[in-house]
């Protein structure tokens, strides 16, 4: 019986990750594409969500830590339907 609270993909979204796993010669380049599916199949990508992720690739959750809060757009909690993202960087400070 499968934990309620244990984040898992379904058999065509595990096909999925081993598909994009095998368009790279190291399967950790498919980290950020799965993290993208992960975020959209649950929501955010929550710590169970990053140790689940970390053991479909054989790494350690830190590592998927690591990714996940390097990166902006994946939301480490349930956000709202509408996200207002603010550019700050210098090359949309330079559009002004």
């Amino acid at each position: 019986m499968p934990d309620a609270t244990r984040p898992e993909f379904s058999a065509d979204q595990l096909q999925e990750v081993h598909r994009l796993q095998g368009l790279y010669p190291d399967k950790r380049g498919a980290l950020l594409p799965v993290l993208r599916l992960a975020q959209d199949v649950f929501g955010h990508v929550s710590l169970e969500v990053e140790e689940y992720v970390a053991g479909l690739f054989e790494m350690s959750p830190a590592h998927v830590h690591e990714m996940v809060t390097f990166y902006t757009l994946f939301f480490q909690q349930p956000h709202g339907q509408h996200v207002v993202s603010v550019c700050h960087n210098l090359s949309c400070h330079l559009l002004r």
